[in-house]
């Protein structure tokens, strides 16, 4: 998403665009895997000797509790994982930044020492 966007803007992200982006990525990477992650943790608590696989347990899981069943929970997960991808692509653009400005800081120095 940070490439499509430079392109279509010539120009570099701001800190508080990547925050954004990593928001919204998160968010997207977190509905689509968050089913997956509720029947596989379900699958591992149960642990009552009968093997189940996943595509079994997902239709129990819809069966009993609905499409919402696969959702249960997902607010607190999703508040905390987008926040920290957020944070994460926020920070490390401004990190970088600094980081690129101290290294030509440090060259000039030693070209005029």
């Amino acid at each position: 998403m940070k490439n499509v966007f430079e392109a279509r803007r010539k120009k570099n992200i701001t800190p508080t665009v990547a925050f954004f982006l990593g928001a919204l990525g998160k968010l997207f990477a977190t509905s689509i895997t968050y089913p997956y992650i509720t029947v596989k943790s379900q699958m591992h608590v149960a642990g009552n000797g009968q093997k189940e696989g996943m595509t079994q347990a997902i239709n129990r899981v819809i069966k009993e509790e609905g499409y919402a069943g696969l959702y249960k929970g997902i607010g607190p997960k999703v508040t905390q994982s987008v926040l920290t991808a957020a944070f994460l692509f926020a920070f490390k653009d401004v990190l970088y930044e600094q980081t690129v400005k101290l290294r030509s800081n440090m060259a000039r120095r030693a070209l005029k020492a």
